[in-house]
């Protein structure tokens, strides 16, 4: 192990003894901080990423009730593996009310992909919140993930993994599933559905999002040349949530080739016909 590693084993260690610390203190003056947390009523969106997770979020961000975090906090990921602590969920659960507020917004939305896996962690911070899992075709997902560099297979156990997660859910009145191909098809009648379910009544405004720049991942609203990592792949990111609803969702009739089409039939074809996007595999 070369000195710049021990040194990053050290920090990370440290920042977890920290940690500790601030949960320590948290549980200490619980009763301030629980009252807190348990009285807001936020809105998470999840899901397996590129599913259109940020789209959503763009959109119900428009609604004249609902602010939307500009960032993905997976504070809710870090606090699981122990480089995040309770009083770091308050103290930027505060922040983002304190945003809203500002705003001139009631609720706010956090947008975090993995935190599709921290569901019973957010409901026992958040007893009031309610949760929007994004789905989407996963042919479709892992040819956007492998644009991205992603291993082919990996991508497709990363896809699977996030639906057997949102399948412990399904009969959960807090949660409710969107597909975005469904979105697509039908955005007033799915949004309309959404908003109720958040609690507020649906205003066409916010199917004109992306008339109102947004700068979530990057500074610029331009789309870039690459997307594969970095920079440009944050800017492609801006790009997609200042456009509307793309027509075309099936990338993966022209982008998959035969072998990629056997080895997702081999791993995945049932979750396919489970979520009724195919009923055999003669696709």
């Amino acid at each position: 192990m070369n000195l710049k590693n021990i040194r990053q084993v050290i920090k990370c260690n440290i920042k977890r003894y920290i940690k500790v610390f601030e949960n320590l203190y948290f549980l200490i003056n619980q009763e301030k901080y629980a009252s807190f947390l348990s009285d807001q009523e936020p809105v998470f969106i999840v899901g397996c990423g590129h599913s259109g997770t940020s789209i959503m979020l763009a959109i119900l961000g428009s609604h004249s009730q609902l602010y939307s975090v500009p960032y993905e906090s997976r504070v809710f990921h870090t606090l699981s593996e122990g480089l995040a602590s309770k009083l770091d969920v308050y103290r930027l659960s505060s922040k983002w009310k304190e945003a809203c507020l500002k705003s001139g917004k009631n609720k706010w939305i956090e947008k975090t992909p993995v935190h599709l896996f921290q569901l019973e962690r957010i409901f026992d911070f958040f007893p009031k919140a309610k949760v929007i899992i994004m789905v989407r075709d996963g042919r479709d997902v892992v040819c956007s993930l492998r644009n991205r560099g992603r291993d082919f297979q990996e991508s497709i156990s990363l896809w699977t993994k996030s639906i057997d997660e949102l399948k412990k859910y399904v009969h959960d009145p807090r949660v409710m599933t969107i597909n975005l191909e469904d979105l697509i098809k039908d955005p007033k009648g799915i949004l309309s559905e959404a908003c109720i379910f958040i609690g507020y009544e649906y205003e066409d405004q916010i199917l004109s999002y992306h008339e109102q720049p947004k700068y979530y991942y990057s500074n610029n609203i331009g789309k870039p040349l690459g997307a594969k990592e970095g920079k440009e792949h944050l800017e492609l990111r801006n790009w997609q949530i200042n456009q509307p609803l793309f027509e075309e969702t099936t990338r993966w009739k022209s982008e998959m080739i035969l072998k990629e089409k056997e080895i997702f039939k081999r791993l995945a074809q049932k979750y396919l016909e489970d979520l009724d996007y195919v009923s055999n595999d003669q696709w």
